[in-house]
Protein backbone atom coordinates (compact mmCIF):
# COMPACT_ATOMS: atom_id res chain seq x y z
CA UNK A 1 0.00 0.00 0.00
CA UNK A 2 1.30 3.52 -1.48
CA UNK A 3 2.44 5.85 1.53
CA UNK A 4 -0.13 8.60 2.04
CA UNK A 5 0.70 12.41 1.00
CA UNK A 6 1.33 14.58 4.15
CA UNK A 7 3.66 17.45 4.33
CA UNK A 8 6.55 17.72 7.16
CA UNK A 9 4.42 20.53 9.20
CA UNK A 10 1.45 18.45 9.42
CA UNK A 11 3.32 15.25 10.25
CA UNK A 12 4.99 16.93 13.18
CA UNK A 13 1.32 18.62 14.33
CA UNK A 14 0.28 15.17 14.50
CA UNK A 15 3.26 13.80 16.46
CA UNK A 16 4.07 11.29 13.34
CA UNK A 17 7.65 10.04 12.98
CA UNK A 18 8.21 10.33 9.74
CA UNK A 19 6.13 12.50 6.63
CA UNK A 20 6.33 11.65 2.58
CA UNK A 21 6.28 14.23 0.37
CA UNK A 22 6.55 11.54 -2.82
CA UNK A 23 9.27 14.07 -4.33
CA UNK A 24 12.51 12.07 -4.73
CA UNK A 25 15.37 12.81 -2.77
CA UNK A 26 19.15 13.90 -3.65
CA UNK A 27 20.09 10.04 -3.98
CA UNK A 28 16.51 9.54 -6.61
CA UNK A 29 14.89 7.93 -3.14
CA UNK A 30 11.19 8.10 -3.35
CA UNK A 31 10.50 7.45 0.33
CA UNK A 32 9.68 8.42 3.66
CA UNK A 33 11.61 10.96 5.28
CA UNK A 34 12.01 11.40 9.11
CA UNK A 35 10.18 14.49 10.58
CA UNK A 36 13.41 15.40 13.12
CA UNK A 37 16.34 15.72 10.51
CA UNK A 38 14.21 15.78 7.15
CA UNK A 39 16.58 13.15 6.55
CA UNK A 40 15.17 10.38 4.16
CA UNK A 41 14.86 6.66 5.11
CA UNK A 42 16.11 4.89 2.78
CA UNK A 43 19.31 7.18 2.56
CA UNK A 44 19.86 6.45 6.22
CA UNK A 45 19.59 2.94 5.84
CA UNK A 46 22.30 2.87 2.80
CA UNK A 47 24.19 5.14 5.07
CA UNK A 48 24.05 2.73 8.37
CA UNK A 49 24.67 -0.36 5.97
CA UNK A 50 27.73 1.82 4.87
CA UNK A 51 28.95 2.48 8.27
CA UNK A 52 28.48 -1.40 9.49
CA UNK A 53 30.31 -2.56 6.32
CA UNK A 54 33.60 0.48 6.84
CA UNK A 55 33.37 -1.14 10.96
CA UNK A 56 33.75 -4.90 10.14
CA UNK A 57 36.74 -3.94 7.24
CA UNK A 58 38.40 -2.38 10.25
CA UNK A 59 37.83 -5.21 12.45
CA UNK A 60 39.03 -7.36 9.70
CA UNK A 61 42.52 -4.67 8.82
CA UNK A 62 40.91 -4.09 5.21
CA UNK A 63 38.94 -2.10 3.27
CA UNK A 64 35.39 -2.66 1.27
CA UNK A 65 35.66 -3.12 -1.80
CA UNK A 66 32.19 -1.40 -3.34
CA UNK A 67 29.83 1.09 -2.09
CA UNK A 68 26.08 0.99 -2.16
CA UNK A 69 24.25 3.72 -3.41
CA UNK A 70 25.39 7.07 -4.83
CA UNK A 71 28.98 8.22 -3.75
CA UNK A 72 31.45 10.69 -5.14
CA UNK A 73 34.68 9.85 -6.16
CA UNK A 74 36.20 12.11 -3.53
CA UNK A 75 33.96 10.44 -0.50
CA UNK A 76 34.65 6.97 -1.85
CA UNK A 77 38.65 7.82 -1.86
CA UNK A 78 37.87 9.14 1.80
CA UNK A 79 36.06 5.82 2.86
CA UNK A 80 38.75 3.54 1.47
CA UNK A 81 36.05 2.03 -0.99
CA UNK A 82 37.79 1.27 -4.75
CA UNK A 83 34.99 1.54 -6.61
CA UNK A 84 32.31 4.88 -6.89
CA UNK A 85 29.07 5.67 -8.45
CA UNK A 86 27.21 8.45 -9.56
CA UNK A 87 24.40 7.14 -11.41
CA UNK A 88 25.71 8.80 -14.76
CA UNK A 89 25.99 7.03 -17.95
CA UNK A 90 30.48 6.75 -19.26
CA UNK A 91 31.64 7.46 -22.85
CA UNK A 92 29.97 3.82 -24.04
CA UNK A 93 26.86 4.60 -22.34
CA UNK A 94 27.36 2.19 -19.06
CA UNK A 95 25.21 3.48 -15.96
CA UNK A 96 27.70 1.31 -13.74
CA UNK A 97 30.07 1.89 -10.99
CA UNK A 98 33.88 3.45 -12.05
CA UNK A 99 37.07 2.87 -10.39
CA UNK A 100 38.66 5.29 -7.70
CA UNK A 101 42.22 4.98 -8.86
CA UNK A 102 41.44 5.91 -12.57
CA UNK A 103 38.42 7.11 -12.59
CA UNK A 104 37.56 4.29 -15.61
CA UNK A 105 34.41 2.24 -15.90
CA UNK A 106 34.17 -0.86 -14.38
CA UNK A 107 31.99 -2.87 -17.39
CA UNK A 108 34.24 -0.79 -19.94
CA UNK A 109 37.31 -2.49 -18.23
CA UNK A 110 35.22 -5.95 -18.55
CA UNK A 111 34.56 -5.13 -22.38
CA UNK A 112 38.35 -4.14 -22.98
CA UNK A 113 39.52 -7.64 -20.73
CA UNK A 114 37.29 -9.79 -22.88
CA UNK A 115 38.19 -8.71 -26.10
CA UNK A 116 42.10 -8.93 -25.48
CA UNK A 117 41.24 -12.44 -23.71
CA UNK A 118 39.54 -13.27 -27.48
CA UNK A 119 42.57 -11.71 -29.13
CA UNK A 120 45.43 -13.41 -27.13
CA UNK A 121 43.34 -16.31 -26.08
CA UNK A 122 46.42 -18.99 -25.59
CA UNK A 123 48.55 -16.43 -24.11
CA UNK A 124 46.05 -14.95 -21.69
CA UNK A 125 45.33 -18.67 -20.53
CA UNK A 126 49.19 -19.25 -19.84
CA UNK A 127 49.55 -16.12 -17.74
CA UNK A 128 46.17 -16.48 -15.68
CA UNK A 129 47.32 -20.18 -15.15
CA UNK A 130 50.72 -18.86 -13.69
CA UNK A 131 49.12 -16.19 -11.58
CA UNK A 132 46.35 -18.55 -10.04
CA UNK A 133 49.01 -21.47 -9.36
CA UNK A 134 51.77 -19.02 -7.52
CA UNK A 135 48.75 -18.35 -5.71
CA UNK A 136 47.30 -21.25 -4.74
CA UNK A 137 49.96 -23.84 -5.48
CA UNK A 138 49.70 -25.48 -1.71
CA UNK A 139 45.30 -25.76 -1.90
CA UNK A 140 45.49 -27.43 -5.45
CA UNK A 141 47.87 -29.44 -4.27
CA UNK A 142 45.96 -30.47 -1.40
CA UNK A 143 43.18 -30.49 -3.34
CA UNK A 144 44.41 -32.65 -6.12
CA UNK A 145 45.33 -35.29 -3.46
CA UNK A 146 42.12 -35.64 -1.95
CA UNK A 147 40.81 -35.89 -5.04
CA UNK A 148 42.78 -38.84 -6.35
CA UNK A 149 42.37 -40.33 -3.38
CA UNK A 150 38.77 -40.44 -3.36
CA UNK A 151 38.58 -41.25 -7.01
CA UNK A 152 41.54 -43.69 -7.11
CA UNK A 153 40.09 -46.50 -9.57
CA UNK A 154 38.17 -44.32 -11.46
CA UNK A 155 41.16 -42.22 -12.36
CA UNK A 156 43.20 -45.17 -12.85
CA UNK A 157 40.97 -46.71 -15.41
CA UNK A 158 40.19 -43.06 -17.25
CA UNK A 159 44.52 -43.65 -17.87
CA UNK A 160 44.06 -46.79 -18.86
CA UNK A 161 41.86 -46.44 -21.33
CA UNK A 162 43.24 -43.29 -22.79
CA UNK A 163 46.70 -44.95 -23.21
CA UNK A 164 45.09 -48.02 -25.39
CA UNK A 165 43.31 -45.58 -27.58
CA UNK A 166 46.36 -43.39 -27.92
CA UNK A 167 49.69 -45.48 -27.70
CA UNK A 168 52.04 -43.60 -29.39
CA UNK A 169 51.19 -40.30 -27.07
CA UNK A 170 51.07 -41.89 -24.26
CA UNK A 171 54.85 -43.41 -25.11
CA UNK A 172 56.05 -40.15 -26.37
CA UNK A 173 54.44 -38.33 -23.49
CA UNK A 174 56.46 -40.84 -21.39
CA UNK A 175 59.55 -40.41 -22.50
CA UNK A 176 59.78 -36.92 -22.32
CA UNK A 177 58.50 -36.47 -18.77
CA UNK A 178 61.22 -39.09 -18.13
CA UNK A 179 63.94 -36.83 -19.35
CA UNK A 180 62.61 -33.69 -17.87
CA UNK A 181 62.10 -35.45 -14.25
CA UNK A 182 64.57 -38.18 -14.67
CA UNK A 183 66.57 -37.40 -11.20
CA UNK A 184 63.27 -36.85 -9.24
CA UNK A 185 61.30 -39.62 -10.78
CA UNK A 186 64.88 -42.13 -9.92
CA UNK A 187 64.52 -40.62 -5.70
CA UNK A 188 60.71 -41.50 -5.76
CA UNK A 189 61.18 -44.91 -7.47
CA UNK A 190 63.80 -45.74 -4.89
CA UNK A 191 61.99 -44.66 -1.54
CA UNK A 192 58.93 -46.61 -2.88
CA UNK A 193 60.87 -49.76 -3.74
CA UNK A 194 62.09 -49.46 -0.03
CA UNK A 195 58.44 -48.97 1.49
CA UNK A 196 57.07 -51.36 -0.90
CA UNK A 197 59.74 -54.66 -1.87
CA UNK A 198 56.76 -57.21 -1.97
CA UNK A 199 54.86 -55.09 -4.22
CA UNK A 200 57.63 -54.40 -6.48
CA UNK A 201 58.26 -58.17 -7.00
CA UNK A 202 54.78 -58.02 -8.20
CA UNK A 203 55.33 -55.63 -10.50
CA UNK A 204 58.12 -57.17 -12.03
CA UNK A 205 56.19 -61.06 -11.82
CA UNK A 206 53.58 -59.66 -13.98
CA UNK A 207 55.91 -57.54 -16.57
CA UNK A 208 57.85 -61.00 -17.24
CA UNK A 209 54.53 -62.51 -17.89
CA UNK A 210 53.56 -59.70 -19.60
CA UNK A 211 56.86 -59.93 -22.16
CA UNK A 212 55.72 -64.09 -22.86
CA UNK A 213 52.49 -63.11 -23.89
CA UNK A 214 51.51 -65.76 -20.68
CA UNK A 215 48.34 -63.80 -19.48
CA UNK A 216 47.17 -63.42 -16.02
CA UNK A 217 47.91 -60.99 -12.89
CA UNK A 218 48.42 -61.07 -9.06
CA UNK A 219 48.67 -58.20 -6.92
CA UNK A 220 50.51 -57.71 -3.08
CA UNK A 221 47.36 -59.34 -1.45
CA UNK A 222 47.41 -61.91 -3.59
CA UNK A 223 50.62 -63.27 -2.34
CA UNK A 224 49.28 -62.18 1.75
CA UNK A 225 46.78 -64.42 0.89
CA UNK A 226 48.74 -67.25 -0.19
CA UNK A 227 51.70 -67.39 2.73
CA UNK A 228 48.47 -67.50 4.75
CA UNK A 229 46.97 -70.28 3.50
CA UNK A 230 50.26 -72.11 3.71
CA UNK A 231 50.71 -71.23 6.88
CA UNK A 232 54.51 -69.64 5.85
CA UNK A 233 55.54 -73.07 4.95
CA UNK A 234 57.45 -73.58 1.71
CA UNK A 235 54.75 -76.05 -0.57
CA UNK A 236 57.04 -78.58 -1.59
CA UNK A 237 59.55 -78.93 1.80
CA UNK A 238 57.08 -77.58 4.33
CA UNK A 239 59.77 -75.79 6.04
CA UNK A 240 59.27 -72.65 7.50
CA UNK A 241 59.57 -69.45 5.46
CA UNK A 242 58.41 -66.36 7.52
CA UNK A 243 61.63 -64.57 6.99
CA UNK A 244 62.61 -65.91 3.57
CA UNK A 245 60.65 -66.68 0.47
CA UNK A 246 59.91 -66.58 -3.38
CA UNK A 247 56.79 -66.69 -4.81
CA UNK A 248 57.32 -69.61 -7.77
CA UNK A 249 54.98 -70.37 -10.84
CA UNK A 250 53.66 -73.99 -10.49
CA UNK A 251 53.66 -74.63 -14.03
CA UNK A 252 56.78 -72.42 -15.30
CA UNK A 253 56.62 -69.38 -17.38
CA UNK A 254 58.58 -70.75 -19.87
CA UNK A 255 56.08 -73.85 -20.15
CA UNK A 256 53.55 -71.97 -21.25
CA UNK A 257 51.91 -71.40 -17.09
CA UNK A 258 49.83 -68.18 -15.98
CA UNK A 259 50.94 -65.49 -14.00
CA UNK A 260 47.42 -65.33 -12.34
CA UNK A 261 46.86 -66.25 -8.40
CA UNK A 262 45.78 -70.28 -9.36
CA UNK A 263 49.22 -70.57 -10.70
CA UNK A 264 51.61 -69.54 -7.71
CA UNK A 265 52.58 -70.55 -4.52
CA UNK A 266 55.21 -69.84 -2.07
CA UNK A 267 58.47 -72.14 -1.69
CA UNK A 268 61.80 -71.82 0.14
CA UNK A 269 64.60 -70.08 -2.15
CA UNK A 270 66.11 -73.65 -2.27
CA UNK A 271 63.19 -75.21 -4.10
CA UNK A 272 62.80 -73.05 -6.01
CA UNK A 273 65.99 -73.13 -7.60
CA UNK A 274 65.84 -76.82 -7.81
CA UNK A 275 62.64 -76.73 -9.63
CA UNK A 276 63.26 -73.99 -12.14
CA UNK A 277 61.61 -74.67 -15.43
CA UNK A 278 60.79 -78.30 -14.98
CA UNK A 279 57.35 -79.71 -14.80
CA UNK A 280 55.93 -79.36 -11.39
CA UNK A 281 54.54 -82.93 -11.44
CA UNK A 282 58.44 -84.77 -12.15
CA UNK A 283 59.72 -81.99 -9.65
CA UNK A 284 56.97 -83.05 -7.03
CA UNK A 285 57.72 -87.32 -8.29
CA UNK A 286 62.00 -86.16 -7.70
CA UNK A 287 61.16 -85.61 -4.11
CA UNK A 288 59.04 -88.72 -3.41
CA UNK A 289 56.02 -87.04 -3.16
CA UNK A 290 54.29 -88.45 -6.12
CA UNK A 291 54.36 -92.08 -7.40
Amino acid sequence: MADAIISRKDASRQGLRFFFTGLKCRSGHIAKRYVITSACVDCTKERRRRDKQERDAASRGGFVDQPSGLISRKEAKVRGFKCYFTGKACVRGHVAQRWVSSNGCRECADENNAAKYAANRESEKKRMRKRYWEKAREQALVYAKDYYKKNREMLILKARKYREKNPQYAASYGKVYWAQNRERLLKVNKEWIAKNPEKRKVIKRNREARKQWNGGTHTADDVVAILKAQRHRCAYCKKSIKNNYVIDHIVPLARGGSNDRTNIQATCPSCNQRKHARDPLDFARSLGMLL
